[in-house]
């Protein structure tokens, strides 16, 4: 092949190259992480044992989990201190009033499917030792069923002893507490901290937690909101995210990662946009 002919092929790549969107680059350019919020909770009741095997069989990265604690001071995995609303509880009772003995007498699956009656609500410790192949696990401390100090210290000393035995399981803590996100980074110096952020108000009050990823609610990122939080490395994700398009509007952002009900929609649309970014290099290319 000729010189010109050599040279003719690289403009053209280079020009082809050059016209791909923004949307192009900022997608394509990167690894989107898919979070299964209280695990696969579009199909299977949420923060239950079976949403979170679900989750890890379809291969999410990670699975977000919600914790209270309860009068025995054992971290549980729900999301309402109330516990009425995904149990079979007669009663209103909150998480710190009970036993993890009187918790797992619930059942937390019925009240989504006949199908999942016996799921009990998890404790944090049987979250971890669950096999967790290649998922990691986003760890939400709630306020309110104990002091911030307590909480933070108690799921701090759990977190601690399983990421000793989970290296190839990022653990990652945090929580929407300003308070308890900046503990945590006292408790574990050595970790991934996140901050949820549902207030852009409260953006001042997490940076002393130095916090390795925020996760933002996705009304709330804007490319200038992206520019202000990943300038010094941050990585951002947003929630909760539940389809593919706005998975791909938030990527286009600067998110890298959707926190979402339904995992498996955003695995397949990310794993779709995948070849089609695959096919666009070889085309680009002349193939």
């Amino acid at each position: 092949m000729s010189t010109s002919n050599h040279r003719s092929i690289w403009i053209s790549t280079l020009l082809i190259l050059l016209s791909w969107s923004t949307f192009s680059y900022g997608v394509c350019s990167q690894h989107l992480s898919v979070i299964a919020h209280r695990g696969n909770s579009s199909e299977n009741p949420e923060n239950t044992l079976a949403s979170f095997q679900s989750a890890i069989q379809m291969g999410a990265d990670f699975i977000e989990l919600d914790v209270h604690l309860c009068k025995n001071d054992i971290p549980c995995v729900i999301h309402d201190r109330n516990i009425s609303r995904t149990t079979n509880s007669k009663g209103t009772f909150f998480t710190e009033e009970l036993t993890i003995n009187n918790i797992k007498a619930l059942d937390a699956g019925g009240w989504y499917s006949a199908s999942f009656t016996g799921q009990q609500v998890p404790t944090l410790e049987e979250i971890l030792q669950m096999p967790l192949g290649n998922t990691g696990v986003m760890i939400e401390i709630k306020e309110g069923s104990a002091p911030n100090t307590k909480l933070a210290a108690t799921v701090s000393a759990i977190v601690r002893k399983y990421s000793r035995v989970k290296s190839g399981n990022p653990l990652i803590v945090g929580s929407l507490s300003p308070e308890i996100t900046v503990l945590l980074r006292t408790y574990l110096p050595e970790l991934p901290i996140i901050a949820i952020v549902e207030d852009l108000n409260d953006l001042p009050r997490f940076r002393p937690a130095r916090a390795k990823i925020y996760a933002v609610r996705e009304d709330l990122l804007t490319k200038q909101v992206y520019e202000e939080l990943s300038s010094d490395g941050k990585v951002i994700w947003t929630f909760t995210v539940d389809d593919e398009t706005k998975m791909h509007q938030m990527a286009e952002l600067g998110g890298s990662g959707s926190i979402t009900n339904r995992p498996k929609s955003l695995i397949e649309g990310r794993d779709g946009l995948a070849d089609i970014c695959y096919e666009g290099v070889w085309v680009s290319w002349g193939f």
